[in-house]
């Protein structure tokens, strides 16, 4: 800890009540749980507002995530009779460009792939709870027919 540190170290002992370690390779708070069950006595109007702006910051960026990955399934779903179902075909249907369309959906910890083949499981799971045949769903996943069976005859 350099003296500068050192200065500002106990300003922070003293408003924190708690140990301040600098140059740490994270930054982070670390509580007891105690300290979070614990009845609020006074209430602060800043810390209130800085924390409703938080709050809802973190809720925009989370439907902005969901609106995405909401949108490209929906597109899935509607285009998947239609065979052909691919990145560009979507990408030019949200009016971006495909490599935007992936690096969004990377960013959001999901391939164009992997919701793909998702929809596909859930819907194949509700056409056949529906009872509707083979054939049928295949064709309503896009495909254009049933895979060959993996049992022998």
């Amino acid at each position: 800890m350099n003296i500068w540190n050192l200065d500002y170290a106990n300003e922070y002992d003293k408003v924190f009540r708690a140990p301040i370690l600098f140059q740490q390779p994270e930054n982070m708070i670390i509580c007891q749980k105690k300290h979070f069950l614990a009845p609020i006595i006074s209430r602060d109007p800043n810390l209130q507002a800085a924390l409703k702006n938080y709050a809802e910051r973190s809720l925009e960026e989370q439907s902005n995530i969901e609106s995405l990955q909401v949108k490209v399934r929906k597109y899935i779903i509607n285009r998947l009779p239609d065979g052909g179902i691919n990145m560009k075909s979507i990408s030019k249907a949200m009016n971006m460009d495909s490599s935007t369309l992936y690096r969004q959906l990377k960013k959001e910890g999901v391939t164009f792939r992997d919701l793909l083949h998702k929809t596909r499981q859930e819907l194949a799971k509700s056409y056949l709870l529906q009872g509707l045949t083979s054939s049928q769903v295949t064709y309503l996943l896009g495909f254009s027919e049933p895979a060959p069976s993996a049992c022998p005859r």
